[in-house]
């Protein structure tokens, strides 16, 4: 039987409470209507400070949407953190052989997914133009979440110089839902960049 370490079960079950029903934007009151308990009862069970039944436990938790077992197993997302993270490092170690320092700085992960993808080689020390092809060719990434945005963005600090530097080199496009990619090119050839293509075809 695992352990919960040097914390009650009274002390977790109540931070679990509270935690979900912050989530959800209940009120202590809400969620004593809810699952028809004493808002004072529901207070004092968030504080630690009384014992709850079984039979409660089932209550606050159909009430906030979620099985009993939720109200005690210990963080969860620490555990997942835990268990995925080694994978995440590996990704990175993959990256800085790409010359992405940080997969989480910048859309690293999706700069190095989109150079992968095209051919493309990252530009060291970059004060401009993102990538360069095999022809010395400099291109400028735009990447998109379509799930938070309908366009691409440009440059927050736009002027006449950064305008006409812009002008001198292809793009390329990427349109995203989340980490998943759903458009880019799939290779860059000689001062050419193909429409975008769904990556999924």
């Amino acid at each position: 039987m695992t352990k919960i370490k040097k914390q009650s079960l009274r002390l977790l079950l109540s931070q679990k409470i509270r935690k979900i029903r912050n989530i959800k934007g209940l009120s202590q009151e809400t969620l004593a209507d809810l699952c028809e308990l004493h808002r004072t009862y529901i207070g004092s069970v968030e504080r630690g400070e009384r014992n709850i039944s079984i039979d409660n436990v089932e209550r606050i938790a159909d009430a906030l949407g979620v099985e009993p077992t939720a109200l005690l197993n210990q963080d969860q997302d620490r555990k997942c953190l835990k268990d995925i993270f080694p994978h995440i490092r590996k990704y990175q170690e993959f990256a800085v052989k790409h010359g992405i320092n940080d997969i989480f700085q910048d859309n690293g992960g999706k700069i190095l997914q989109v150079l992968l993808l095209t051919g493309l080689t990252i530009l060291p020390a970059r004060e401009g133009n993102d990538a360069i092809d095999e022809y010395g060719n400099e291109y400028e990434l735009k990447s998109v979440n379509a799930l938070l945005t309908k366009s691409f963005s440009t440059h927050h600090h736009m002027n006449p110089t950064i305008i006409a530097k812009y002008r001198k080199v292809d793009w390329v496009f990427a349109i995203y839902e989340g980490i998943e990619l759903r458009a880019c090119p799939q290779t860059i050839k000689f001062k050419h960049i193909p429409s975008l293509t769904s990556i999924y075809s």
